[in-house]
């Protein structure tokens, strides 16, 4: 089972609603909290750089350490992933 944790606070949600696509922003949060389901916990948070990106950090279980980050950043039209 997976524990998905957002901390994405209202401003920096109005911040990526501004900035994103609604559809697309509601993408890459479903992406990032369904990817690498070995990892039973996801945290997703948003990094503060010129534009809003979402950074998912996954945990295996009893670790503290991230095994695993992905970050959605926003092009144009939609968001891209990087690891």
């Amino acid at each position: 089972m997976r524990t998905t944790k957002m901390y994405i606070g209202d401003d920096d949600m109005e911040r990526l609603m501004e900035t994103a696509a609604p559809k697309e922003l509601y993408n890459a949060i479903g992406y990032l909290s369904q990817w690498g389901m070995q990892y039973p916990s996801c945290t997703i948070t948003v990094a503060d750089f010129k534009d809003p990106e979402l950074v998912a950090t996954y945990h295996r279980e009893g670790e503290s350490k991230p095994a695993y980050v992905i970050a959605a950043i926003w092009g144009d039209t939609t968001f891209s992933f990087h690891s």
